[in-house]
């Protein structure tokens, strides 16, 4: 007796068809956000290792916090200046192993934010400007210690930073040390006093972008551009949602 077999009817088909294209479009939004999420993580661990290295350089050099960058007189090296930058300084409290100063390269691993939009550059994270001065820039030059914070749960010492491309590969860009008060704040105070009414007023959340116009500002780069990263001087990190960044986290004690 002869067996016969039954096929898919046109309809059954699409009905299948139907059911692979609702579960991928359920699964697709929830995959991408898993993806944000992980490298929000591991942007968050990045930072979480910069707080050892800071921590790590105070230890060693009298309680005092790095310079952002400096570069100095040096007739030793073969540019006639001896340069570095945070990122180098505290590599070596991070890994063990000392790193040297070459502007332009790719950012190892611990300094490039996984969301980072513009690819390579030597960090993509932007430091406190009078916290982690740049020596000889116009600013304060005076590094800070850390026993002088007394918020130290509070006060921001490094965040998300927004790129600006290189002039010769737009596709390579660094972040830069927050420039001044007007970047960051309002106000344009830099020092914490708890009579100030406005203490707890948001931020000024700047441009929101990688270009030459942004430089010097944060960059609010994760959760669909509305959080960042920041790294806070006790060495905690912490996601920090548009409005949630205070005055009060940019003000230093005296």
């Amino acid at each position: 007796m002869s067996r016969q077999t039954k096929g898919f009817t046109l309809i059954e088909l699409l009905v299948v068809i139907s059911i692979i294209a609702l579960l991928i479009g359920i699964l697709l939004p929830a995959l991408g956000a898993a993806r944000r999420s992980a490298r929000t993580m591991q942007c968050l661990s990045n930072e979480r290792g910069h707080g050892v290295g800071f921590i790590g350089f105070a230890l060693e050099n009298k309680d005092l916090l790095p310079h952002s960058y400096y570069s100095i007189p040096d007739a030793s090296e073969p540019t006639g200046f001896r340069q570095a930058d945070w990122s180098v300084t505290i590599t070596g409290y991070m890994t063990g192993e000392e790193a040297t100063y070459q502007a332009g390269t790719e950012a190892v691993e611990t300094f490039a934010c996984p969301s980072n939009a513009l690819g390579g550059g030597s960090k993509h994270y932007s430091t406190h400007p009078v916290l982690i001065p740049s020596l000889g820039f116009g600013g304060p030059d005076d590094q800070k210690t850390v026993s002088s914070q007394s918020r130290t749960t509070e006060i921001m010492v490094s965040a998300d930073g927004a790129q600006v491309p290189n002039l010769n590969d737009d596709a390579v860009a660094d972040a830069y040390q927050i420039y001044d008060g007007d970047n960051l704040s309002d106000s344009g105070k830099w020092y914490f006093d708890s009579t100030d009414s406005d203490n707890n007023d948001e931020i000024a959340e700047g441009p929101n972008t990688d270009e030459n116009s942004s430089q010097g500002h944060i960059r609010w780069r994760h959760g669909s551009n509305e959080s960042i990263n920041m790294l806070f001087l006790d060495g905690h990190a912490s996601t920090i949602r548009k409005g949630e960044v205070l005055n009060r986290n940019i003000r230093l004690d005296r």
